[in-house]
């Protein structure tokens, strides 16, 4: 048995047969691909997936719920951004890739090479594509600097006249 769910491999038609039900807990830092964006070992992913079977396909129901140790992209200090996925896939063997037009309504084709699979490869994929490309505090002390009336009047003012100074000026300076 793995040490952790990140390594255990599952065939997800074995256990839409037996309408296995899988939850529990991974580290995100035990994830590749996924702790490379991540700030600081904090954090977890939790997982409550039901196999089943649905008009002859395997599908995996079930949720997400993520904290993550994210770099804000505005102040670039680590920020804890947490989300629900709710997850509705549909894994494929190789000869069911060309059938994808036929999954049930609301699930996602996921092509796997082999029957057998590691629960953290997939559970990573998921996070993945939800994490934000530039994630950002909801209140952030460098957004704050912005809307603070003085200093935005102040930088307002600053523009204005740089805008009024003409570059050419210089160069009729030179000109005489």
């Amino acid at each position: 048995m793995p040490k952790s769910f990140t390594e255990l491999l599952i065939d997800p038609w074995e256990l839409a047969q037996r309408r296995q039900r899988l939850q529990g807990e991974i580290a995100p830092q035990s994830l590749s691909r996924l702790n490379a964006q991540l700030t600081q070992s904090a954090g977890q992913i939790l997982f409550d997936w039901q196999f089943e079977i649905i008009e002859h396909y395997v599908v995996i129901v079930g949720q997400l719920n993520v904290q993550l140790s994210l770099q804000c992209q505005r102040c670039l200090r680590s920020m804890l951004w947490e989300t629900r996925l709710e997850t509705a896939l549909c894994p494929l063997k190789p000869e069911q890739e060309s059938d994808e037009q036929n999954l049930p309504a609301g699930y996602e084709a996921i092509p796997l090479p082999t029957a057998r699979v590691k629960l953290g490869l997939l559970i990573e994929d998921e996070v993945l594509l939800a994490v934000p490309f530039a994630p950002l505090h909801e209140q952030c002390l460098a957004h704050e600097f912005w809307h603070d009336e003085a200093v935005s009047a102040e930088f307002e003012a600053a523009q204005k006249e740089q805008a009024q100074a003409n570059p050419f000026q210089a160069l009729a300076a030179l000109k005489r």
